[in-house]
């Protein structure tokens, strides 16, 4: 399939920044005395963070905002702790080298900019779509259909690439493809058109 467009998740597909997500969650539940192993919140937040904020809620009857204490737990910029994947910067750069147009589809905030400014990484996307832009949620297909209609993309060709079902889904819910970065060695979703283990092996679907 010949993709003019790649759409790019943020956590946990381009950059590394699960180590921050765990740390700032574990500081939440910390918050209201609950201790739970790495590897047990790790599972859930990587579904969705508002999803494992809202288990733990229920699990333990939290009265007070936890979604909310993860929030101010995970404001403060940790770029020791949110760092791009291996090869990222280069797949991206080669994407833009070929013609192509990178966009990124991220629930994450403002601190979005200041990551990719950091890092260089603001000049390689056409698009870039936070949780400031209000569109729904994934796996709701509303900012990808924005991206389609923008920049007049084909039918089947646009890529999104994440690292969590609800990405893959955004994806088919607008008639476009998806690849599954296995970056947290997690069962592999049905919705996958794609599975890659590494960044670099994206360039191999183009």
């Amino acid at each position: 399939m010949q993709y003019t467009d790649v759409a790019w998740d943020f956590d946990g597909t381009l950059f590394d920044s699960y180590p921050r997500i765990l740390d700032a969650f574990q500081a939440a539940l910390a918050d209201y005395g609950i201790t739970e192993p790495d590897e047990h919140v790790l599972r859930h937040i990587t579904v969705s963070i508002g999803q494992a904020a809202e288990y733990y809620r229920k699990t333990y009857q939290v009265e007070g905002d936890l979604f909310g204490s993860y929030q101010t737990h995970s404001a403060d910029l940790r770029f020791d702790l949110v760092k791009p994947f291996a090869g990222s910067r280069e797949v991206l750069e080669h994407i833009v080298r070929s013609g192509r147009r990178n966009h990124l589809y991220t629930h994450r905030g403002e601190s979005t900019y200041a990551y990719l400014d950091y890092y260089g990484f603001t000049r390689y996307f056409s698009e870039i779509i936070t949780a400031q832009n209000a569109f729904p949620s994934k796996p709701d297909p509303s900012a990808l259909q924005y991206v389609i209609h923008t920049y007049s993309v084909g039918q089947l060709r646009l890529l999104m690439v994440g690292d969590r079902v609800i990405d893959l889904l955004a994806a088919k819910n607008a008639g476009q493809d998806a690849c599954f970065y296995n970056s947290n060695h997690l069962d592999i979703p049905d919705c996958a058109d794609y599975v890659i283990g590494e960044i670099s092996e994206v360039l191999k679907l183009l």
